[in-house]
């Protein structure tokens, strides 16, 4: 506590009292000076601090993603191919499978240009089809290309196919300079090399009368897969023979499982 003059009587006064002793003047200065006791702290439960951080971080990432939901898609550096799933794939679920080395066409007929060639068994992706030709592709795509369809197969009877080991490609027989000539191609459809495959052909009357058989290896040997191979077998004429038929096998024995037309 401490003494003070009284502004107006000079006497001399507490500056707690509230007012003068002498004259009775308000003593000003003890109510500005009364101090205002500070609040009690408040209660904080343990481990406040860790949930004012998870808080502050969740209020932060949910604001990133409301940012990065409205940014505009122009700026991405993503091909809208890849985001949105809704665009039309890149493969097209239609699709056939070359059976040999075949031409793509510019136009669904002979007359059109050559665009390319396509490998055996390769998948053909295709928009539509038109007549016996198949219109590759996608409905993207800037150049048209069409396949015929005496050089593809749908996939189920490409899967077909692959169950055999051989492909017979045509064949043929006649008479030549006094000796019967049967001739083709086959393919080895399997997935393995297949050695010493050898092409048998059996000659019969009109009657199915058996008249001879001969034998000769394909000309590609070892036959890889994917592979075809001319065959060429002869055997001496007999005009009686009216009928002819031909298998595979290995050289030295063994059927070989052949898919035919």
């Amino acid at each position: 506590m401490a003494l003070m003059k009284c502004p107006d009587c000079d006497g001399k006064l507490s500056s707690t009292a509230p007012a003068c002793c002498h004259c009775g003047r308000p003593n000003v200065a003890a109510s500005t000076n009364v101090e205002t006791p500070a609040p009690a702290p408040a209660l904080r439960r343990p481990g406040h601090k860790r949930w004012h951080f998870v808080f502050a971080t969740f209020a932060i990432l949910t604001g990133i993603g409301v940012v990065g939901a409205n940014a505009p898609r122009s700026n991405s550096t993503v091909p809208d191919a890849w985001v949105s799933p809704s665009l039309e794939p890149a493969v097209s679920k239609r699709a056939v499978y070359a059976t040999k080395v075949a031409n793509v066409r510019s136009g669904p007929s002979t007359s059109h240009g050559i665009v390319r060639k396509t490998r055996p068994s390769q998948r053909l992706p295709y928009v539509e089809k038109s007549g016996a030709w198949f219109k590759l592709g996608t409905s993207k795509a800037e150049s048209e290309e069409w396949i015929h369809e005496s050089v593809v197969v749908t996939g189920a009877k490409k899967k077909h196919m692959e169950s055999f080991q051989l492909k017979e490609g045509g064949w043929r027989w006649h008479e030549e300079y006094g000796y019967a000539v049967a001739e083709g191609q086959i393919t080895n459809t399997s997935r393995e090399s297949l050695e010493n495959v050898t092409a048998v052909v059996t000659f019969k009357t009109k009657g199915g009368g058996f008249i001879t058989s001969s034998d000769a290896l394909v000309d590609f040997n070892p036959l890889l897969p994917g592979q075809t191979s001319p065959w060429k077998v002869m055997a001496t004429w007999n005009p009686a023979m009216g009928t002819a038929s031909v298998q595979f096998k290995k050289l030295f024995g063994g059927k070989l499982t052949t898919y035919r037309e």
